[in-house]
């Protein structure tokens, strides 16, 4: 970490992420930079997920989709996915992404592998809702892409940052245990108009805070706040 320190230390400025990636340098790990800001990251939406969905017909999956890996948590999701089936009968899990770690072969799974960005702006539409497991995560793409396509997300409890997106957002549950997750899906299936909105505040806090003109704007601004100091 001391050489990540130094880095830090020694440049002009430092932008984040997210709040909470700030947080974990400048109070976690006591990391003081000369000037700091919250940046975001760009998201750029497809012709696809520029439309405004008109109530599309949703199909009994949720989604996951990024790499197939440890660091993404995928075994954990896997476990709930299959337990959940085998309670209740309702709602396979959708994967979509590469690496290692593929679903088992069991009925609770559709793996998909690589997909066109036509073919996965409509996965996230038609998705119950996107399961995001990781506890590794400095901004998640993935999030901002089922926002674009007006769907809730299900995030991991203990990752700050995508926790602090559906907060921030209204735009989705968190889980930490397997009842959690088993609640937070009937709640979503129980009541798909809520669902809907959730879905429909994330579009609206990707739209008004992580486009590309969005960024530009707020780095220009950024940095003529610092020239200023």
């Amino acid at each position: 970490m001391e050489p990540v320190r130094l880095l830090l230390e020694s440049v002009w400025g430092v932008m984040f992420f997210s709040p909470e990636e700030a947080e974990l340098a400048l109070h976690r790990l006591q990391i003081h930079p000369s000037r700091y800001a919250i940046l975001g990251r760009g998201v750029h939406a497809t012709s696809a997920a520029k439309i405004e969905p008109q109530s599309p017909r949703l199909n009994d999956y949720i989604l996951y989709s990024g790499r197939l890996e440890e660091g993404k948590n995928v075994p954990l999701l896997y476990e709930y996915v299959e337990r959940y089936f085998e309670e209740r009968r309702k709602i396979r899990l959708v994967v979509i992404g590469k690496w290692p770690i593929k679903p088992p072969r069991h009925s609770a799974f559709v793996y998909l592998g690589f997909v066109h960005e036509d073919r996965k702006a409509a996965l996230y539409r038609r998705a119950i809702a996107l399961c995001q497991p990781s506890l590794r995560e400095s901004f998640s793409l993935t999030i901002m892409e089922s926002w674009l396509g007006s769907r809730p997300v299900l995030v991991h409890e203990d990752c700050p940052v995508t926790k602090g997106h559906a907060q921030r957002s209204k735009g989705g549950l968190w889980f930490r245990t397997y009842e959690d997750f088993a609640g937070a899906l009937d709640w979503l299936q129980a009541h798909p108009e809520l669902a809907a909105r959730m879905g429909e505040n994330g579009r609206r806090y990707v739209f008004s805070n992580y486009t590309w003109s969005a960024i530009l704007d707020r780095f220009e601004n950024i940095l003529k706040a610092w020239e200023a100091l």
